[in-house]
């Protein structure tokens, strides 16, 4: 009997170390974590196998779409432009959905394959690719409240400085016609510079404003796919889970986020294409990896 108590007594304290280290984990500690754990090259067959899901998901929305892009041909032959731009119009609403339905239950699967490899050192995809479609519905659903948020916030940056270029004769109409009149690419690009100054002012305010508020946001997904909860429960849930570390959590992502800016730079410049490719899987798969154990963490 006492020989139990103290086991017990042990187990307490090793979950209490456990616990009390989960907790203090700094930026610099999370995002080294996941580094780590993708030195197991066990765990890429998680992307490799979600590549193929996508391969897979493409061919299908490809066969889809056949049908609408052959009845635009036959109305666009018979010049009949009402069908044609209806036949487009329900054609290009039919994929999106596909795709974004396609994207998250592919996500889903991805999520809850590295949530089981960490557990587990293994992964069942049958089992894994069945549960994210199981919540392909919630999942849909959170996917398009982040859709939903980005989009609102773009419109808030984009709109005002579109309407100030307008407003404000950024580019007078004189000069662009006369540009336009001289045939010159060179006086068109010179006279259209003020505009695409204010555009790219109004990116980087869009982009500074994305990363300050996406420790707020990453976690809706991943709550989404381990919660029970409806999805607008999950997103309260994950603003809530990411607002709590908010500064720890920004951290560790501006660390993956210039991890990520090296290997596109890297991409960019490499010319067999293949170490651009491995790369970008590699620092996907740590993102990944990164997230869930954050989320782990707060649930």
């Amino acid at each position: 009997m006492p020989k139990k108590k103290t086991t017990k007594k042990h187990a307490r304290k090793n979950h209490a170390r456990k616990t009390h280290s989960r907790k203090t984990m700094n930026a610099v500690d999370v995002f080294s974590e996941s580094i780590k754990a993708t030195f197991d090259l066990n765990i890429f067959v998680i992307p490799l196998i979600t590549i193929v899901f996508g391969l897979i998901a493409v061919l299908g929305i490809g066969i889809v779409s056949i049908p609408f892009i052959a009845i635009g041909i036959g109305f666009a032959t018979a010049a009949n432009i009402a069908p044609l731009i209806a036949v487009a119009i329900i054609g290009s609403i039919v994929i999106v959905a596909l795709i974004i339905v396609a994207a998250a239950i592919i996500s889903g699967f991805y999520y809850k394959s590295i949530d089981q490899y960490l557990k587990e050192k293994k992964v069942s995809i049958e089992e894994n690719i069945k549960f994210a479609f199981g919540k392909w519905q919630k999942l849909v659903g959170v996917t398009l409240i982040e859709m939903l948020v980005s989009i609102i916030i773009m419109f808030l940056i984009i709109v005002p400085a579109m309407s100030f270029i307008i407003g404000a004769d950024v580019i007078p109409p004189d000069i662009v016609t006369t540009a336009l009149a001289s045939a010159s690419e060179t006086t068109l690009i010179t006279a259209l510079i003020p505009a695409f100054v204010i555009l790219a002012l109004a990116f980087m305010v869009l982009m500074a404003i994305m990363l300050f508020i996406n420790p707020l946001l990453f976690l809706w997904f991943p709550t989404a796919v381990f919660e029970k909860k409806p999805a607008f429960e999950c997103v309260k849930k994950g603003y809530d889970t990411g607002k709590t570390k908010y500064f720890r959590n920004f951290g560790a992502l501006i660390l993956m986020g210039v991890v990520g800016t090296i290997v596109v730079g890297v991409h960019m410049v490499d010319p067999t294409v293949i170490i651009g490719i491995v790369l970008g899987i590699w620092i996907e798969l740590a993102s990944i990896i990164m997230i869930v154990k954050i989320y782990k963490e707060g649930a």
